[in-house]
């Protein structure tokens, strides 16, 4: 068509393009303006028109110029200011869409779509307090619009005020039923609110309305997340993801939820997946790191995470997972220099406080560390990982109450904190209240079903409280739970060897030597096992297997020392003994001063002699005292308040100190069971001589003589030992002894009710009333025999010189060799020996006939043949 000059067919040209623009014939109308503009160049009709063509098209930029030349011409177009702003905002332009939208205000205040739109890029800059009031201006003008109430929802959420929202959202939906963006928006709040369930509906009615969106179903997914609800949340982002195969957000979701499934693998696939489609976004190679830290794939995971470094420098969290994943590499050090750029761009996070702390604990920089969580808990103090880190370092500190006020602060923020639980147990088993500590395990267990660490060391708390069964459930359910978990067989192999199954217990050590084959605890273990089944060559070369593994293990050095001892091959086993103060006696402590151990002449020194161990091993190894006074020492003897009557009786002019009261001045100080070594004992050259000690008062009153041979009896020892329950016997196993003809008196102190009323059943038996053990060494003294099991009454019937039967277990002490039946310790004591562990039983059925034996003639002349005339 050819431009007619005329103005009145151009008039008609001009209606003609606006008219097929609004018929939605666009390329024609745009090839029309363009025609017009060649003869009326500067026409702002003619621009504002073709602009808005342009813009219709999608050719945005070219709209936006359009529209500019003719605001420059005439700057007051509605139209035009308000096309161009709308134009703008498309283009992310938005300050310059903001100043059209100004401008057009400025000069029509009324126009309710330029303040919507004006709301709209002030919602998209964050500038919320703008955006509500330009929604609350076009609300002033169209109170029944859907969508404004719907943004100004999205203003509220942008400022944290749900509530708020949700009423704004609520009133767009009661415009407009169907108004499925209100729907998920109204979700979006409630998600932020918690209220998962009712976010989950509004997520429903939107897919009803709106079953196309992907972003409803990966919100959806970001709520089941929430819930934990991992399986369902990935099928959420997968339906996602079918409808939008490249939406970044759910492809993100969806490595989450994979790695919160355990499905590492695929979630590091993903996350590759998300690094090879967009490389240059930062957030996708920090999330690959994390995904490969949890798969402790640390040097790939540092390697993500420097990548995302140089893309996002400035991002405090990238440098706070770098440290970690040094920390978990072992690099403590080099860790503390990421922690402290993450803290110098972001000085107030609690979070890298915490790591950093951490690091400094695996240095034992226990102070930095422990300020490192101060201002932590300060900046954030509801934040119950730092409180339990704080009280795992107060652990190492051995500030025990302090750690176990710390792992309370952290369960009274997180109830469920199995972790805090379980390190709660160690420092009240610390405090000796095994009690609390048994309840703080089984609490951490019940919390975390798979948590095979606090079911061993449960089992091992059972353990040393002798429930010896309970402790092999628990040892059993940690294998059940983690059958690579040497530790867990180590232990188990434990309880099967307090239960007496030797053999078991064997097998269950070579499993921990198995999957750890430097497990040299284990190794010790099965030593012991070997020494109590008799086998010492077996048990010998177990015990050097662990040295050699760990040079230092005192365990195996003192298991090692019993064993040569046991063996008769006193020069070695009393010098490998002393590794006693490095072992189970290494917290012990000791008096200052130089400790003599026999390398130099004792004339004109004053010698302490101080206590350890029990009382038997007291009153076996004061026998040296007199020795020590024959070699000229003035001997200062503390002992223990029990034996302080009794050990007066000693030669030797001993100076007798009572434990824990003032010490006089000393030149030099020895250990009680140092005795042996720093004077060369063997078995030729122990002293044997007895008695060394005395009752020291009258004999005990005892029940008018009835003619029957009097015997002591001793079945049970102190409960606070150790190997008690190897070493004691049930009072009625007796009973075939109380069944002669003797007349038996209780040597031990302490009798349960429930012995008592057992005995009270036997007339011949005497239970009698003992302070110390000067009032049993007076019962002693008027006994013809004692029979006793390895107790200190044992020891003091031999000090005493009276015949004495000592009971022994299958896998006796030390002091009481191998294979004999008398003591190279004590001339007047029988060993009578068990032949099959536990079988105290059998024992008694050897000992019954013997004890008849020895009183037969007696009772021979108690009841003489009559002979009538």
């Amino acid at each position: 068509m050819k431009p007619d000059p005329s103005g009145t067919n151009q008039t008609l040209q001009i209606r003609q393009a606006i008219a097929l623009q609004q018929g939605g014939r666009l390329a024609e109308a745009a090839s029309l303006y363009r025609l017009l503009l060649k003869q009326q160049p500067g026409q702002p009709l003619l621009l504002t028109g073709l602009g808005t063509v342009l813009l219709q098209q999608g050719a945005l930029e070219e709209g936006c110029r359009f529209l500019a030349e003719s605001l420059k011409i005439a700057p007051l177009q509605t139209e035009a200011l308000f096309n161009r702003g709308i134009a703008l905002a498309m283009l992310n332009r938005l300050p310059e869409a903001i100043a059209s939208f100004d401008t057009l205000l400025g000069r029509q205040p009324r126009h309710a779509e330029a303040y919507i739109n004006r709301g709209n890029a002030h919602l998209a800059l964050g500038h919320y307090p703008a955006a509500l009031a330009d929604y609350e201006q076009a609300l002033s003008i169209t109170p029944s619009h859907p969508q404004i109430f719907n943004n100004r929802g999205n203003a509220w959420l942008g400022l944290m005020q749900f509530e708020r929202a949700l009423d704004s959202y609520q009133a767009a939906i009661a415009l407009k039923p169907d108004y499925a963006d209100a729907y998920f928006n109204r979700g979006n709040a409630l998600k932020q609110l918690g209220r998962l369930d009712e976010a989950m509906d509004c997520y429903e009615k939107c897919l009803d309305l709106k079953p196309g969106d992907p972003r409803i179903h990966n919100n959806q997914g970001i709520v089941l997340m929430e819930l934990a609800a991992y399986e369902a949340a990935l099928q959420s982002f997968e339906q996602a993801l079918s409808l939008q195969p490249y939406y970044q957000e759910a492809l993100v979701n969806r490595g989450n939820a994979l790695k919160n499934l355990g499905y590492l693998a695929e979630a590091i696939a993903g996350f590759q997946q998300l690094v090879a489609l967009y490389p240059g976004d930062g957030l996708h190679h920090y999330n690959l790191g994390i995904a490969y830290q949890d798969a402790r794939r640390y040097a790939l995971a540092l390697e993500s995470y420097d990548t995302a470094i140089t893309l996002l420098p400035d991002k405090a969290g990238l440098y706070n997972n770098r440290g970690g994943t040094l920390q978990a590499m072992g690099q403590s050090r080099a860790a503390l220099d990421s922690y402290a750029q993450a803290l110098r761009l972001q000085p107030d996070y609690p979070e890298a406080l915490n790591n950093r702390g951490a690091a400094y604990a695996d240095l034992e920089d226990y102070q930095l560390a422990l300020d490192d969580y101060a201002q932590a808990i300060r900046l954030k103090p509801d934040y119950a990982q730092v409180y339990y880190n704080r009280g795992n370092a107060l652990l190492d500190l051995k500030q025990f109450e302090a750690a176990q006020a710390a792992y309370d602060q952290a369960i009274a923020i997180e109830p469920d904190y199995a972790e805090a639980w379980y390190q709660r147990a160690h420092a009240l088993k610390a405090l000796l209240r095994p009690d609390q500590a048994l309840k703080s395990f089984a609490r951490a267990v019940s919390l975390k079903t798979d948590f095979d660490e606090a079911y061993t060391c449960l089992g091992n708390l059972l353990l040393e409280l002798r429930d010896f069964e309970q402790a092999l459930n628990c040892q059993q359910q940690a294998i059940a739970i983690n059958p690579d978990n040497a530790g867990a067989h180590n232990n188990r192999g434990n309880a099967l060897k307090e239960l007496g199954r030797l053999d078991e217990a064997l097998l269950a050590y070579q499993q921990a030597i198995h999957l750890k084959p430097d497990y040299a605890v284990a190794y010790n273990n099965r030593g012991n096992t070997y020494k109590d089944r008799q086998q010492l060559d077996a048990a010998l070369l177990s015990y050097d297997m662990a040295i050699s593994l760990r040079p230092d293990y005192a365990d195996a050095y003192w298991n090692k020392a019993v064993l040569k001892l046991l063996n008769g091959e006193y020069q070695e086993g009393w010098r490998l003994y002393e590794w006693r103060w490095r072992s189970a006696q290494k917290d012990q402590p000791r008096p200052d001063g130089p400790h003599w151990l026999g390398e130099e002449p004792l004339a004109g020194k004053t010698l302490l002699v101080y206590p350890e161990q029990g009382l038997g091993d007291y009153i076996q190894f004061c026998r040296y005292i007199p020795l020590l006074a024959a070699a000229g020492a003035r001997v200062i003897l503390e002992v223990p308040r029990p034996l302080a009557g009794l050990l007066s009786t000693l030669a030797g002019d001993p100076l007798i100190v009572v434990q824990g009261d003032q010490r006089p001045d000393y030149d030099l100080c020895c250990p009680l069971l140092s005795l042996p070594l720093a004077l060369r004992t063997d078995l030729d050259s122990l002293p044997a001589d007895a008695p060394y000690l005395s009752a020291g008062k009258d004999e005990q009153r005892l029940p008018a003589a009835t003619g029957q041979k009097r015997v002591g009896l001793v079945w049970a020892g102190g409960k606070a030992f150790k190997n008690d329950h190897q070493r004691s016997m049930a009072v009625e196993l007796l009973q075939p002894l109380l069944e002669l003809p003797l007349e038996f008196h209780v040597l031990q102190k302490d009798v349960t009710a429930e012995e008592a009323a057992f005995l009270a059943g036997y007339r011949q038996a005497h239970i009698h009333a003992l302070q110390d053990f000067s009032d049993t060494a007076a019962l002693i003294a008027g006994m013809d025999l004692v029979v006793s099991v390895d107790t200190a009454v044992a020891h003091l019937a031999g000090a005493l010189a009276r015949p004495v039967w000592i009971l022994l277990p299958y896998a006796p002490d030390f002091r009481w060799l191998l294979h004999r039946t008398d003591s190279p310790w004590y001339p007047t004591a029988t060993l009578f020996r068990q032949t099959q562990p536990g079988d105290w039983r059998g024992l008694i059925a050897k000992v019954e006939p013997a004890l008849r034996e020895r009183f037969a003639e007696t009772h021979e002349r108690k009841n003489p043949a009559v002979s009538h005339s």
